[in-house]
C-alpha cells in the first residue's frame, strides 16, 4: 500500500510535469500561429494591402473576443486591480502589439518574410539583456557567449541579403536609404518592442490572470492602432478593400492574433518567460518552410548556416543556468 504522503508527492509531481508539458504545448502552438503571420501579410500585399488598412482590420476584427474575454476574465477575478497595473498591463500590450506590429509591417515591405524572421528571432537576447538591465538578473559568461553565437548567425545571414546587388532606395527625412537596410531597421525595432512585451508580461501576470492581462493588453493595443490609422488613412478606405484583403486580414486576426495571444500568455505562466523564447526557435523554420511552399522565397546556402547558429546559440540559452 502506498503511503499517503508518498501518493500526494506522486500526485503533486505528475500534476506539475503535466502543466509544464500543456504549457510547452501552447507557446510551440502560438509560435506555429505566429509564424504564419509573415507569411499572410506577405500574401496580403500582393493583394494590394497597405500596412495601415492590414493591421486596423486585424485589430477590429478581433477586438469583439477581447472584449468579450476582457468582460467574462473581469467577473471571474473579483480582487481590485491597481491603477499601476492597468497603465503597465497597457503599456506592455502597447508595445507588444502596437510599436511591433507597425514596425513589423513596414519592414516586410521592404524585405522577405524569411529574413525578417530571422531578424526578428533576436527577441530572446534582447529578453536576456531587459531582465538584467532592470530585473536584476546577473550576466554570465555562458549567457555572453550564447548572444555573441546568435549575432554571429545573424550577421552571416545578412551579410548574404546585403551581398546581392540592389538599386533599391526609400526617400525618408533622412535622406535615401537603402531598402534592406530600412526593412531590416524597422523588424530589429519590433523585436525590440516584442522582448519588452515578453519582459513586463510575466511580470504583470503575477498580478493578474494570464487571460485578463492578455486581453486588457489586447484592448490597450487596438485603443492606439486606432487612432494610428485615423490619423495616416481616410476612415472611408476601411470598405473599399477587396474581398480578398477582408477574407485574409480576419484570418490573422483569428489564428495568427487572438488564439496565439491568449496561448503565449498562458504558457509563459506555466513555463516562464526564458523557455518560451526557446520554444520559439520552431518559428523560424516554419516561416521558412511556408515561405518556400507559398511565396516561392529560398534560402541559399550561407543563410541556411546563419540560421543554424542563430537556433543553436538560443537553443544555448537552455542550458545556462538561472
Amino acid at each position: 500500500m502506498i503511503n499517503p504522503i508518498a501518493y500526494k508527492i506522486i500526485s503533486m509531481t505528475n500534476n506539475n510535469q503535466q502543466s509544464q508539458l500543456y504549457g510547452f504545448f501552447l507557446v510551440a502552438a502560438a509560435t506555429a500561429l505566429f509564424s504564419c503571420k509573415a507569411i499572410v501579410i506577405k500574401i496580403a500585399y500582393q493583394y494590394g494591402a497597405e500596412a495601415d488598412i492590414f493591421m486596423i482590420l486585424r485589430m477590429l476584427f478581433s477586438l469583439p473576443v477581447y472584449i468579450f474575454i476582457a468582460m467574462q476574465a473581469r467577473r471571474t477575478y473579483n480582487a481590485p486591480i491597481h491603477s499601476s497595473t492597468l497603465f503597465m498591463t497597457g503599456a506592455f500590450g502597447i508595445s507588444g502589439f502596437y510599436l511591433a506590429s507597425v514596425f513589423d509591417l513596414y519592414g516586410l515591405q521592404y524585405i522577405s518574410a524569411s529574413l525578417e524572421r530571422l531578424i526578428l528571432y533576436v527577441y530572446p537576447t534582447i529578453v536576456v539583456i531587459l531582465s538584467i538591465l532592470f530585473l536584476g538578473a546577473r550576466l554570465s559568461k555562458q549567457l555572453v557567449i550564447c548572444i555573441g553565437v546568435i549575432y554571429v548567425g545573424l550577421l552571416i545571414a545578412f551579410t548574404q541579403d546585403t551581398s546581392t546587388p540592389s538599386t533599391d532606395m526609400v526617400q525618408t527625412f533622412m535622406g535615401d536609404i537603402p531598402a534592406l537596410y530600412l526593412g531590416s531597421g524597422f523588424i530589429f525595432i519590433a523585436a525590440l518592442s516584442f522582448a519588452v512585451y515578453l519582459t513586463g508580461s510575466e511580470l504583470m501576470m503575477r498580478k493578474l490572470p494570464s487571460r485578463l492581462f492578455t486581453a486588457y493588453a489586447m484592448l490597450a493595443a487596438s485603443v492606439v492602432i486606432m487612432g494610428h490609422f485615423l490619423i495616416n488613412q481616410p476612415f472611408g478606405s476601411l470598405f473599399t478593400q477587396t474581398k480578398e484583403i477582408y477574407l485574409i486580414t480576419l484570418f490573422t486576426a483569428m489564428f495568427c492574433t487572438v488564439a496565439p495571444t491568449f496561448m503565449l500568455s498562458s504558457g509563459i505562466q506555466k513555463i516562464g518567460a526564458p523557455k518560451a523564447g526557446i520554444i520559439g526557435s520552431l518559428g523560424p523554420v516554419l516561416t521558412i518552410a511556408l515561405a518556400g511552399l507559398l511565396l516561392n522565397e529560398h534560402l541559399t546556402t550561407i543563410q541556411v548556416i546563419g540560421f543554424v547558429i542563430v537556433i543553436t546559440g538560443v537553443s544555448l540559452l537552455g542550458k545556462v543556468k538561472n
